[in-house]
């Protein structure tokens, strides 16, 4: 199967760790979409991941990687193994559906 992968950076106006606990505490959501590989608490983020709609046994990596910025923290979101055929849909759905709320409830905090 042909597969991509896409990198985004997001900038936070708030501390890694507000950014890595509410990741984390939507993540609960993981028990159906994927599952976690490699946590490092307030800097990483590693999963193997999958949308509801893929065929079965298909799954893509999605990293999360936090620095201190100034005013806040810089995200890194990598996601690579990505079926082509999903690519624009999970690309425009991470900005639309995750990375902007994500940003305007830290904003509100």
């Amino acid at each position: 199967m042909k597969t991509k992968a896409f990198k985004q950076k997001v900038h936070f106006s708030a501390a890694p760790w507000e950014v890595y606990e509410s990741i984390m505490d939507a993540k609960k959501h993981s028990r159906f979409t994927g599952e976690n590989l490699e946590l490092v608490k307030d800097k990483k983020i590693v999963q193997k991941w999958r949308a509801s709609d893929w065929c079965e046994g298909v799954y893509s990596r999605v990293s999360f990687l936090f620095s201190p910025a100034k005013g806040g923290t810089d995200m890194v979101l990598i996601q690579s193994e990505i079926p082509a055929d999903k690519y624009s849909e999970i690309k425009s759905g991470w900005t639309d559906y995750y990375c902007k709320p994500l940003k305007a409830m830290l904003a509100e905090s």
